[in-house]
């Protein structure tokens, strides 16, 4: 399988309607699979720090680590895990990039 990383065009931006403002006015990429984005991510940028604010891969291509490939691609790595942080169980990734 090739997935293939790309900076997010206006044309991509219609298929991600419920972030409809983070993906006019924020930086973005998507994941490509055969020519479908299968998955994308948005961050902001606020002094020196760098924000994912909205990512999301599509239920048929979990698994697949499309969400480690954009997290690598704008170069954050992983600060920490932090145990059972939600109220309904799950552990929340901790990311950080030095600008």
């Amino acid at each position: 399988m090739t997935v293939t990383i790309r900076k997010m065009r206006t044309a991509d931006r219609s298929g991600v309607r419920q972030i409809r403002y983070a993906a006019r006015n924020q930086n973005g990429f998507v994941a490509v699979e055969n020519r479908n984005v299968s998955g994308f991510l948005t961050y902001r940028l606020w002094k020196k720090t760098a924000y994912i604010t909205w990512m999301a891969v599509e239920r048929k291509s979990w698994g697949k680590e499309i969400g480690k490939f954009l997290v690598r691609k704008i170069g954050f790595r992983l600060l920490r895990i932090d145990k059972d942080f939600y109220p309904q169980g799950g552990n929340r990734e901790v990311l950080q990039k030095d600008l």
